[in-house]
């Protein structure tokens, strides 16, 4: 089991996931003669990209607890995630939401909800989370994907 401190969660893993959103956003350029087309067709500068998609991050807080043990049975981990859908899909890594009790998502905003694991990856240390919001209030932060295929 990996065990994050809480100074890990810091600017470093924000810019982190703030960078996986960024390459979200804008596809990567093939090699070639396409290259020139697709530098042309991502035309959003830098700073306007991190203001669209820095909102979609968030901060993760997971806790698990190991009856068995008999010191240091509660274990506490922080990490960062980017929302990918309006539903609420957040992606993160496996080590900070695999085998949790309690996982909970800090939007933007300073909101706090409970997250469920949909899915992890221990070998690729992906994992997709849930977080559940009214219908009337879908969540608009979720970044825009880009399209590899223009």
């Amino acid at each position: 089991m990996i065990r994050m401190s809480p100074h890990m969660a810091g600017p470093h893993h924000r810019r982190s996931a703030i960078a996986l959103a960024l390459a979200l956003a804008c596809a990567a350029a093939p090699a070639g003669a396409q290259a020139q087309a697709r530098a042309d067709a991502c035309e959003e500068s830098l700073a306007d990209m991190f203001d669209r998609v820095s909102p979609a991050v968030v901060s993760i807080g997971a806790t698990s607890i190991n009856p068995y043990r008999l010191s240091e049975r509660v274990t506490h981990v922080v990490g960062s995630g980017v929302l990918v859908d309006a539903e609420g899909l957040i992606l993160t890594n496996s080590h900070v939401a695999y085998g949790r009790q309690s996982i909970t998502v800090t939007l933007d905003d300073g909101r706090r909800l409970p997250a469920r694991l949909v899915g992890a990856d221990p070998i690729f240390d992906l994992a997709l989370l849930r977080i559940s919001a009214p219908s009337s209030e879908r969540h608009r932060r979720a970044v825009r994907r880009g399209n590899m295929r223009r």
